[in-house]
């Protein structure tokens, strides 16, 4: 069976060591430093401390804090 034409959805994930440079990567560091992003869900300011998750949606960046609320509306 081919997988042509499949997409994948499998977990990704990003290690530890390398979780600033990927929101460098991805530009959205230095707007979470500086207090310009707001969960997706509940409005809160993300922080570096309280960031959960980061996913694609229409084209832009979207974050998750880490209340359980959140997390389960992301899931």
């Amino acid at each position: 069976m081919s997988n042509q034409g499949k997409q994948n959805n499998g977990v990704k994930a990003v290690y530890e060591d390398q979780y600033l440079v990927f929101l460098q990567n991805i530009g959205i560091y230095d707007k979470i430093t500086k207090g310009e992003i707001k969960c997706k869900f509940c409005g809160k300011l993300v922080t570096l401390e309280n960031l959960a998750s980061v996913f694609p949606e229409s084209n832009t960046i979207k974050v998750v804090c880490d209340t359980p609320k959140c997390i389960a509306d992301m899931n």
